[in-house]
């Protein structure tokens, strides 16, 4: 019995966040447009490495908060001072995710029969083959 109930809350729980990652990349992508996040550049292929991340945000502020020359080049000097940081962070970050992507599909397949197991490895090479075709745009 405890088994039972202890299956069906993982799979309620894995299925809650597959549906809010969803739910959150479908809000991100149809509803708050391609200007949500200051992030144009990557949606249009513009995106280029982090640098050009960090110059197009001080360009972004500086537009919009009306900087003064001497506050764009601190400002400058602050995202430079932090980016590896960051970027140690998210590589980290990702990492994490990855981890913790594939003990969850360990853990679904667990629940499924020997027929459900083809079907979703299905499921999730085309969620992969998406996912890589996405970057590439």
């Amino acid at each position: 019995m405890v088994a039972t109930a202890r299956k069906w809350m993982s799979v309620t729980l894995v299925a809650t966040l597959f549906i809010g990652v969803g739910v959150g990349i479908l809000v991100d992508r149809f509803l708050l447009g391609p200007t949500a996040f200051g992030d144009v550049e990557r949606r249009s292929g513009r995106g280029g490495n982090h640098r050009d991340h960090g110059r197009h945000m001080v360009e972004r502020l500086e537009e919009r908060l009306d900087l003064t020359s001497g506050q764009v080049a601190e400002l400058e000097a602050v995202v430079n001072r932090h980016h590896e940081t960051a970027r140690a962070f998210w590589k980290d970050s990702r990492s994490q995710f990855e981890t913790m992507r594939v003990q969850i599909r360990r853990d679904i397949r667990e629940l499924l029969t020997e027929e459900q197991k083809v079907e979703f490895d299905t499921m999730v090479a085309e969620y992969e083959s998406n996912r890589e075709h996405g970057r590439e745009r």
